[in-house]
């Protein structure tokens, strides 16, 4: 571990979630101080998202994307999924479903989920499914926002819809405690083959 983090307590989401107030996505109450736990969960998260081991991403994947384990890694370790707190969960040629623990600073004025966090998780999903085997960019997202997050965990899973030879167009949904509340067809735009 770290040296900086040898005294920090690792705390669990539950520990950081926002009360539902309105207002105050850190939790900084009437003394404008950040909650001294979130510090310590997002210097811990953020240490330790970044180290994804061969053989824990090996469980997470099926037998046909073995020999991608290092391409795999390098999504999984981008800077955005690890800052955001984005996790794999599994990945196999017919889906890929990742999730992530909704933060106090994931929130907007409302007091739920933003949109932007939702959409940011669906489109590490579909990048995650459809560069595995191929570079590719995206080119498109329609995303459809069903009703509020209002959850601690979102996740998503993503199918492709089709393929061509030079497009890869998914269908990717995010759900939190089981209710379906985003959906999204995204295309991407294939730059190199294997």
């Amino acid at each position: 571990m770290h040296p900086d983090l040898q005294s920090v307590a690792v705390p669990t989401s539950d520990d950081i979630m926002i009360s539902g107030k309105v207002g105050d996505p850190y939790n900084t109450g009437e003394s404008g101080i950040v909650d001294p736990i979130l510090l310590q969960f997002l210097k811990y998260y953020v240490h330790i998202s970044g180290n994804m081991e061969t053989e824990t991403l090996r469980d997470l994947v099926g037998t046909e994307y073995i020999p991608y384990l290092d391409r795999i890694k390098v999504m999984c370790e981008a800077p955005y999924a690890v800052a955001n707190g984005i996790e794999l969960v599994s990945l196999t040629k017919e889906s890929a479903k990742m999730r992530k623990v909704v933060r106090p600073d994931d929130l907007n004025s409302n007091g739920v989920a933003h949109g932007a966090v939702l959409f940011g998780l669906i489109d590490h999903t579909f990048a995650m499914a459809a560069n595995v085997i191929c570079d590719g960019v995206g080119q498109s997202c329609n995303i459809i926002y069903h009703r509020p997050v209002t959850g601690k965990v979102i996740e998503t899973e993503s199918r492709l819809i089709n393929e061509s030879r030079s497009l890869i167009i998914y269908d990717v949904r995010l759900f939190c405690d089981g209710k379906l509340c985003t959906s999204a067809t995204c295309t991407g735009f294939k730059t190199k083959k294997e």
